[in-house]
């Protein structure tokens, strides 16, 4: 991938755009609490799309470049190299935004294709798909750090469709650790409301999480669209979560909802050894997981998914260890090596795939992708532009929790 950026001429009009969204880039911004966006935020919203998605990537660099100057997290790609690949990626994530319309919003998967490049019906329909939280949740928080104005505006914006499809759901209750929020069933802002008395987890537990809608009911593809859905705990009412145990060989089992929880709740002990049996699930490849040794017709074996390389620099920054070279206790595992099989899965177009083959299943895999499993989506975007971000687990645990 070039990594030396072509100058081009623009009208007189696209400079006036980029210095006013250059400006609202980089200027300090102040950390707002329930409704965020001003009225400031949605006046610069349409030249701030603009700039960051019709010019070239020069306006996302510099949004990049600024975070990047403040993230604890030392890559082992070259500056150069990381910035352009993290711009073309935040250009991606604005251009959903900005294709959502009014809803402002990021859906499931926007360019709807699959590993083959065409699409089926299940796809067409996730592509219609809004999740409020893997998707606008996680993308909100990215978009805060990258570009702000927008950040706070889709952040409201996702909010407001919660209150409006999930009227009995406690709405400070989402698995959302990943972010940097203590949800309300460790002692989070919102636990006094009564929607929000959900059992909290002991260390090695979770809250099982169920989707609704689920893609794959038979009377999904006849939903109004958009859909709006939302991975809950529980059913549609609110009710119904379950207390489950982190499963031990489950890679994001372990880096989410272990790791980086207990970073939040200040048990970092408890946090490193979760991360050292993530680690232990490193084969050079990837990290295997027990849905990845089937080897079955059309099984994945052979198979990763790129969301648990997102997690482990995600866990590494929150831990601390975003500097050093080797991961675990022990260095067990390089950070090049994790590294390299994630911006391997990306796409010329910036995107990320989910899946990616390691050496056993090359067979299977196309130019990059997966056919008929890897999808470029808005739950792996946000993950990737969060993990190279700014370490918002510093100090997290004397912290109130973010809302």
């Amino acid at each position: 991938m070039k990594t030396q950026l072509c100058a081009k001429s623009w009208a007189d009009g696209s400079l006036r755009v980029m210095a006013l969204a250059l400006g609202l880039l980089f200027s300090p911004q102040v950390a707002r609490a329930g409704t965020t966006a001003s009225a400031e935020d949605y006046r610069q919203e349409e030249p701030l799309i603009a700039a960051t998605t019709t010019t070239t990537p020069s306006t996302a660099l510099r949004a990049v470049e600024s975070v990047r100057g403040s993230s604890p997290l030392v890559s082992s790609l070259s500056p150069n190299d990381l910035n352009y690949r993290l711009a073309i990626l935040l250009r991606w994530v604005v251009r959903d935004y900005a294709n959502s319309g009014e809803l402002r919003l990021l859906s499931a998967v926007p360019e709807g294709t699959n590993g083959a490049g065409t699409s089926n019906a299940r796809l067409r329909t996730l592509q219609k798909t809004y999740w409020l939280q893997n998707n606008s949740m996680y993308g909100a928080q990215a978009l805060l750090e990258y570009a702000p104005p927008l950040g706070r505006i889709l952040s409201d914006s996702w909010r407001s469709k919660w209150e409006e499809k999930y009227p009995s759901f406690c709405p400070y209750t989402q698995s959302d650790v990943v972010i940097g929020q203590v949800p309300a069933y460790d002692g989070g802002k919102g636990s006094g409301d009564p929607r929000c008395r959900q059992p909290r987890p002991g260390t090695w537990e979770m809250l099982r999480m169920q989707q609704y809608p689920r893609p794959a009911e038979a009377d999904f593809d006849t939903l109004q669209t958009p859909i709006i859905g939302t991975d809950y705990p529980g059913d549609k009412t609110g009710v119904g979560a379950q207390i489950a145990a982190i499963g031990k060989t489950s890679v994001r089992d372990l880096l989410k909802y272990g790791c980086l929880r207990q970073v939040l709740l200040g048990n970092h002990s408890a946090a490193q050894e979760m991360f050292d049996l993530a680690l232990a699930q490193w084969d050079g490849s990837g990290f295997v997981e027990p849905k990845s040794r089937r080897d079955s017709e059309g099984s994945p074996a052979g198979i990763y998914w790129t969301r648990d390389l997102a997690f482990a620099v995600m866990c590494a920054n929150a831990l601390g260890q975003g500097g050093l070279q080797n991961w675990g206790t022990q260095g067990q595992v390089p950070k090049a090596s994790i590294e390299l099989k994630l911006w391997s899965s990306q796409s010329p177009s910036g995107g990320i795939w989910t899946n990616y083959c390691g050496d056993a299943g090359a067979e299977k895999c196309g130019l990059g992708s997966i056919p008929k499993i890897a999808k470029q989506t808005n739950e792996i975007a946000p993950l990737v532009l969060l993990a190279y971000g700014n370490n918002i687990w510093a100090n997290a645990s004397s912290q109130s929790p973010q809302q």
